[in-house]
């Protein structure tokens, strides 16, 4: 076991020293008295964890004592910087047979966002919260949870070892895990420094096992670095699996375009229909009845935000609700044109106000637009499409006039004055004070934010659409589909300037509103537009010249009359 050295193989403790050939016999016996009695700190990739020596050479060797146990391994886990799926399969599975505390290298860099788990149990199984059930203190009895066929080494005399399940959670309180959207009790216990781990039950379909459960975040651990997870997990007779688990329900999708299951869009700037049929994936892939889904993008071809904010990402989606199957039918059509580094399209779930669950989807050819006759199913939905790719035809006409051809735009200065809770609004033309904004027209705004008349930063501003018309979706009926909502947004710091140019119609109203917050995020202050939707020049407006706005008009344009032709050939 002394070949093979590595230099980077190194022990943690608070004894320092080195190992030298002549020192070799007294050191080995003093590591045997040390392993006896501590759990040692020890960074490898797989266990059992081993350090070879070779002979010759000096080491430095650092040993670290957490707690004296013969029967627990400690887990630091560390961020490896990789993404993880949300999944009810583990994704990983490792044997516990040393009392050591190691540090593991785990993924799930895009999950570390105060909503997850990693959890662990001596059990492979496809995970599902049907089968998660309480924990009390009786389940700590022998014979109980921890029993003899996972956890040998606590029998035949479980009662007489100090640190059996029993006593180890002897200074635990009870504590509510929700996952998935359920509430469950364990017994919690605090891992050095402060890490709370939670003790659940599982059942595999003849007994019930321990289910752990420990919080993803950023966190100081024992090792006095920074990790994301710590376990304390006791020795067992098989692997333990891992498992990422959510506080929100999970739902997985799967998407028919077409008629045909799957994730990629042929061609950009086509219509497509869209079934989606969506699941719990936590719940033994029940249909998710009845909830919010939506398809969107990011940084796609936007009417209501025809400019880009470099840094900051424009969102648009189009929200439906499932039925008793867990389905719903959307009319979608890609905008990615041109080609764009940015641009997503998704379907997700939408619970409460947060977008969780995304399913990426994707379009193949992008770079170049198709002039094609394109069928849909059923034929009535040629005749709302029609009338809605129109109204922005429209829209999108009148932009260009007021950009490229007049290059006018009204302008609007927004205060929101923290001190009195109260706004102002200062604009060309003059509107007296009222957030007047106009259909087709580009409407360029700041917002600011004083306190006592002083301007302050760290805010932000989100603006918003609700209604209206979107060109990812190009449907504005109940027949033959379910009617959407459709909502187009981005979030900027204040004192930054943006256009808008509102999407309402007379026969497709929208809501248009400014949402103040502060650093933290929480919302201070609705402030909601005035809409003038009728389509026509009122000149009086300011100066305005921007050639990228030119540009991405040129561009929405374009995926429009690609449009336009595939429903009318």
């Amino acid at each position: 076991m002394f070949d093979n050295m590595k230099f980077e193989d190194v022990f943690r403790c608070r004894v320092f020293f080195t190992i030298s050939l002549a020192r070799a016999l007294s050191v080995f016996l003093a590591l045997v008295f040390l392993l006896n009695f501590l759990a040692i700190d020890v960074f490898a990739d797989e266990l059992p964890a081993r350090v070879n020596v070779l002979a010759g050479r000096s080491y430095y060797v650092k040993l670290e004592s957490f707690s004296r146990t013969d029967h627990w391994a400690g887990m630091i886990i560390e961020n490896n910087g990789l993404d993880l799926s949300e999944t009810n399969e583990p994704f990983l599975s490792l044997s516990l047979t040393d009392p050591i505390v190691t540090t593991h290298y785990f993924p799930g860099d895009n999950l570390n966002d105060g909503v997850h788990y990693y959890a662990a149990m001596p059990f492979y199984t496809t995970f599902s919260v049907n089968n998660v059930y309480n924990v009390s203190f009786s389940d700590l009895e022998k014979d109980g949870l921890f029993n003899s066929e996972l956890y040998p080494e606590f029998y035949d005399n479980y009662y007489s070892f100090s640190d059996n399940p029993k006593i180890t959670f002897s200074s635990g309180f009870y504590d509510y895990v929700n996952i998935s959207g359920h509430i469950f009790q364990g017994i919690a216990i605090t891992l050095d420094p402060g890490t709370k781990m939670v003790l659940l039950k599982y059942y595999n379909g003849s007994t019930y096992v321990p289910l752990f459960v420990s919080e993803l975040k950023n966190q100081l651990c024992a090792n006095n670095n920074i990790c994301i997870s710590q376990f304390m997990l006791p020795i067992a007779s098989k692997d333990y699996s891992f498992y990422i688990l959510s506080k929100l329900p999970v739902v997985d999708f799967d998407v028919f375009i077409d008629g045909v299951q799957t994730d990629h869009f042929s061609q950009t700037a086509l219509p497509y229909v869209v079934r989606v049929k969506a699941y719990y994936i936590y719940e033994g892939n029940a249909p998710a009845k009845n909830i919010d889904i939506v398809i969107g993008e990011e940084d796609g071809q936007n009417l209501f935000i025809p400019t880009r904010l470099q840094g900051y990402v424009s969102l648009a989606y189009s929200q439906g609700q499932t039925d008793d199957t867990g389905e719903e039918t959307f009319l979608i059509a890609p905008t990615i044109y041109p080609s764009s580094d940015t641009y997503k399209i998704f379907v997700a779930y939408l619970y409460g106000d947060s977008i969780v669950s995304r399913k990426t989807l994707y379009v193949d050819s992008k770079d170049e637009l198709l002039y094609i006759s394109k069928p849909l199913s059923p034929d009535t939905l040629y005749d709302n499409a029609k009338i809605s790719v129109n109204e922005m035809n429209q829209i999108i006409s009148f932009l260009y006039k007021w950009s490229s051809v007049l290059q006018q735009a009204y302008s609007f200065n927004v205060n929101y004055e923290i001190s009195t809770d109260s706004v102002s609004v200062s604009s060309y033309p003059d509107f007296g004070g009222q957030l007047l904004l106009k259909t087709g027209a580009p409407n360029i705004i700041s917002v600011t934010v004083t306190n006592n008349g002083f301007p302050v930063s760290n805010y932000f501003v989100r603006i918003k659409e609700t209604g209206g018309y979107l060109i990812m979706n190009p449907y504005n009926s109940n027949v033959p589909l379910d009617p959407k909502v459709k909502y187009k947004e981005i979030l900027i710091p204040t004192g930054q300037q943006f256009v808008i140019t509102p999407t309402s119609r007379p026969a497709s109203n929208s809501v248009v509103e400014l949402e103040i917050l502060d650093s933290n995020y929480n919302l201070l202050k609705t402030i909601t537009a005035s809409i003038n939707n009728d389509l026509n020049i009122d000149m009086g407006g300011t100066f305005y010249s921007d050639d990228t706005l030119k540009v991405i008009t040129n561009a929405m344009n374009q995926v429009l009359s690609s449009l336009f032709y595939s429903l009318n050939n």
